[in-house]
């Protein structure tokens, strides 16, 4: 009776949640086409959007940890990033240095961004058993000291890697 009950109510909850993005053929098709018009246009222009770049950064981050899993170095998951990303197409810099700036002096303290991705995003790899509320506000500085907007947070010594990424927005105000 019980389980009965437990199906019914999840069966209402994927309606609920999932019901408004159900397509039909039709819909599929001209949604698969106009991604592939969209691609087709990326590829001409050679220049690709945050998104784009975005999602970029996450499926190498998920190929990279199927392959090699969890438990090494930070410095090695950063190599593997960089390749990866390279192979994609994209523009990768390490060690970003990010100065300081306060009223009109510069300072050069020497914090670095692991990595920026096509003048973009910001990516910070750790390797720690948890992500706490530090890591993401040297993330968050990041962002806004260096005027970028998007940035990723990779947490590698976990085992799902989805458990370990998050995306992070700084809003210039």
């Amino acid at each position: 009776m019980w389980l009965l009950i437990l199906i019914k109510i999840r069966f209402y909850l994927d309606l609920m949640l999932v019901g408004p993005w159900i397509l039909n053929h039709e819909d599929r098709k001209d949604r698969k086409e106009k991604y592939v018009a969209h691609l087709e246009t990326v590829q001409l222009d050679g220049v690709m959007d945050r998104e784009e770049v975005a999602r970029h950064i996450v499926d190498a981050a998920v190929a990279i940890h199927t392959a090699l899993g969890p438990g090494l170095l930070e410095s090695v998951y950063r190599r593997c990033l960089m390749y990866e990303l390279g192979l994609r197409g994209l523009d990768v810099c390490a060690e970003y240095p990010i100065p300081i700036r306060y009223k009109e002096i510069v300072l050069d303290c020497g914090y670095r961004a692991d990595l920026l991705v096509d003048d973009c995003i910001l990516v910070e790899n750790k390797t720690v058993d948890a992500i706490h509320p530090v890591h993401r506000a040297q993330l968050l500085t990041y962002l806004k000291l260096s005027g970028h907007s998007i940035g990723f947070l990779l947490n590698w010594k976990v085992t799902r890697i989805k458990h370990g990424i998050q995306r992070m927005i700084w809003k210039k105000r």
